[in-house]
């Protein structure tokens, strides 16, 4: 059943390059996502065995599809938007550059999912790693379907010169993978991580 699955996924990788008529390291592609464990109950596993929710904040896993739903227009597939802080700099602990409370720390700390209530909001470093071990959206896209591409994606970690601005990184085609800092009343989106 397994590998069928990453049989499927592999040719779905493919027919998108065909389309496209764009090369792709095939071998570099398979190595990478028979690294992540998808357990086809809206979590995906990755290489340093942490759990991620394969949808955004506010979609819905479809279990028949195996993807990302919601009812928002254009890409954002019903993916939420949310702020890190409702007041500039005032959701943060110090001594550890963190968020501690806030929409967006909420809605990973909220979080029951999948049978786990230990969701949290990930890291500027685990969120980079994600990006950095897929390299490009179209390769990402496989294992975190309908990712909304039209504002980043918010992490837990403050500026260390400015505590009213947080990292964000892009999961859009172009700038993949770039880490920003944005103030904490922005709206940005959210994908949540557990231990």
């Amino acid at each position: 059943m397994k590998k069928k699955k990453i049989f499927l996924i592999l040719i779905v990788l493919l027919l998108s390059c065909v389309e496209k008529k764009e090369r792709i390291d095939l071998a570099g592609s398979w190595n990478l996502l028979t690294s992540f464990q998808d357990n086809f109950n809206g979590t995906i596993i990755d290489p340093e065995n942490r759990m991620w929710m394969k949808c955004s904040y506010g979609q819905v896993w479809d279990q028949t599809t195996n993807t990302c739903t919601g009812t928002g227009g254009g890409t954002t597939f019903g993916a939420k938007s949310v702020s890190a802080c409702a007041v500039e700099g005032g959701c943060f602990d110090t001594l550890n550059l963190e968020l501690n409370s806030g929409p967006a720390f909420s809605a990973c700390d909220d979080l029951v999912f999948a049978g786990f209530s230990d969701w949290r909001l990930p890291t500027k470093n685990e969120m980079s790693y994600l990006a950095k071990l897929f390299g490009n959206r179209k390769t990402f896209l496989v294992s975190f379907p309908n990712t909304p591409d039209d504002k980043f994606f918010w992490t837990k970690s403050i500026s260390e010169t400015d505590p009213k601005l947080a990292y964000a990184i892009n999961f859009a085609e172009t700038d993949f993978g770039k880490e920003f800092t944005r103030t904490t009343t922005t709206v940005l989106y959210v994908r949540c991580v557990r231990p």
